[in-house]
């Protein structure tokens, strides 16, 4: 691992560690922040995003680490700000935004971390985008899945289907974020082929 990477690194850990210290402190109410949804939530997000991150990259060799850590980092906070400064409930479409934007770097994600194996020359292209689309895809049926089962067990209320329309969506958005950045790299690939 190179020593730009390695403090990368160190600052993804750091920042990973800190929040969800923050979160921790706030759930057993020794901090007193508030919330739209719920601290046990943001705690078990990025509890998992933290741990996945480290599987891969102890499992994985040659991910580009000063590019991947950076944007799993901010999707987290931006995540994170979102529920912390009430902007889910404040900025019209923030959800949504959201959902799209970060659908797009998880999809890119996905791409860094297996792109020696999917696009190789004897892989054909569409089934690598629809292999990226469908991981990134599986990442968002689970969230939505575990903010159903939270608003079930923990919350007693459906907090986040107010109008029923929230989580198809929510999935909607994650589709199209993830078909996004599958495209750009599509023609990424074309034109490097010409060059």
């Amino acid at each position: 691992m190179k020593n730009s990477e390695m403090k990368t690194l160190f600052g993804f850990r750091l920042l990973m560690w800190l929040l969800i210290a923050f979160e921790f402190l706030n759930w057993v109410n020794v901090l007193h922040f508030t919330l739209d949804f719920s601290w046990h939530w943001l705690l078990i997000t990025d509890l998992l995003i933290w741990i996945i991150t480290e599987i891969v990259i102890k499992n994985k060799k040659g991910i580009n680490l000063n590019l991947v850590l950076p944007i799993i980092a901010l999707s987290t906070y931006l995540d994170v700000s979102g529920d912390m400064f009430h902007l889910y409930s404040k900025v019209h479409n923030y959800d949504k935004f959201l959902h799209f934007w970060i659908s797009a770097l998880i999809a890119y994600v996905i791409y860094e971390t297996l792109k020696d194996k999917l696009y190789k020359e004897h892989y054909d292209k569409a089934l690598s985008s629809i292999i990226i689309i469908s991981i990134a895809s599986l990442f968002w049926m689970l969230y939505e899945i575990e903010e159903y089962l939270e608003d079930l067990l923990i919350n007693k209320k459906i907090l986040r289907m107010w109008d029923s329309f929230d989580t198809g969506l929510d999935l909607l958005m994650d589709l199209l974020g993830g078909i996004f950045i599958v495209m750009i790299l599509l023609v990424l690939h074309r034109k490097k082929r010409k060059l």
